[in-house]
């Protein structure tokens, strides 16, 4: 506990079980982009060259706004599938926790998406890889604290509930996570007595029972199995705890929760 008053206000004390849902829209906002990419080289000026970082501008002329709808249009409707995801998978865990330890009262703290775009004041802010960190409001259920920022850690590793301060020159953002260190392609070589050693000490629930004699049995069902495990496992990423030190010094954002893991449902 690093905040006691913000954890109140947010219904976070010590010993009370916390679900992370980890989740988004299941490739949709990455076929929203591809297809409003698609629409922007269709549109673009004959001889005119592109840019050279790759990044493709929709044109604000007349003719051009009938694609850009669609695209936002696309976009969001792949943000809305992203809310309803995170939300039936929170409902599924509950449940799931109801069944092996009886009902329990449960809230909402925050929902907080990590690749999204936020018009207003004339501007547009895209959030890739991050997430909003506003500061103190005049109204709203978190005026009083700045918005909760959450930076989720990797499995068997603590994340972070903390509240944003609205920094102007981080745009009111803040990192979603430590980052990778390791590259997936390159994780998933990495030794097997290190996972053996991970999946000792920590729990990872999967949709593949590696216990089941007949899937142990299945040399290739196992091999890809533990190189998935391997890409997401602690190794790959960076300490966070050295993140959230950086986020609280440069004055983006105040941890108020660690949040230490019990288990990782793992799709």
């Amino acid at each position: 506990m690093h905040d006691g008053p913000a954890a109140y206000a947010w219904g976070l004390s010590p010993g009370a079980i916390v679900l992370m849902v980890h989740s988004g829209s299941l490739s949709l906002g990455h076929q929203a982009n591809a297809t409003g990419r698609h629409r922007v080289r269709s549109v673009w000026p004959a001889g005119l060259p592109m840019p050279g970082n790759g990044i493709l501008p929709f044109l604000l002329d007349e003719r051009s706004e009938p694609a850009r709808r669609r695209y936002l249009d696309a976009f969001g409707n792949a943000a809305n599938f992203a809310v309803g995801n995170r939300f039936f998978l929170a409902l599924m865990m509950r449940s799931a926790l109801a069944a092996a330890c009886g009902e329990t009262s449960s809230r909402l703290v925050y929902d907080a998406p990590h690749n999204l775009f936020w018009a207003g004041d004339g501007r547009v802010v895209h959030r890739k890889g991050a997430t909003p960190a506003g500061g103190f409001a005049e109204s709203g259920p978190y005026g009083m604290w700045g918005e909760p920022v959450i930076v989720p850690g990797s499995m068997g590793a603590p994340s972070y509930v903390l509240r944003g301060s609205g920094h102007p020159r981080a745009l009111a953002s803040a990192c979603h996570g430590a980052g990778r260190r390791v590259p997936r392609g390159a994780s998933a070589k990495a030794g097997e007595e290190e996972l053996d050693a991970f999946l000792w000490e920590f729990r990872v629930v999967t949709p593949l029972n590696h216990r089941d004699p007949g899937v142990a049995r299945r040399a290739d069902v196992m091999a890809a199995w533990r190189r998935d495990l391997k890409q997401e496992a602690p190794w790959a990423y960076k300490d966070i705890g050295p993140v959230v030190s950086s986020l609280r010094g440069a004055g983006v954002a105040d941890p108020v929760v660690e949040l230490r893991p019990l288990l990782t449902v793992k799709g």
